[in-house]
């Protein structure tokens, strides 16, 4: 689980670090971040219940941004058609 949780982290950090220089933006003008991906960031005991978004934005330099972690981890249902 902790190898999971560092390549997310590390890879979204990449991820983000690559669209604020290929568009140009200050790291310090971002605000708020939200985090969609399918990983769930917790402990042993408090599953999904880290903040990979602010998270990342820290790690990219994003000082000024807060943010949140919008999961929907839905069952998928069997359909006939």
């Amino acid at each position: 689980m902790l190898l999971e949780n560092l390549t997310s982290k590390a890879t979204a950090t990449l991820a983000l670090l690559r669209l604020l220089v290929d568009h140009d933006i200050d790291p310090a003008s971002i605000d708020y971040v939200v985090g969609c991906g399918e990983e769930a960031i917790g402990d042993r005991y408090q599953r999904g219940g880290g903040n990979l978004a602010k998270a990342v934005a820290e790690s990219a330099g994003c000082s000024e941004a807060s943010g949140c972690d919008v999961k929907d981890f839905a069952r998928r249902r069997c359909r006939p058609w």
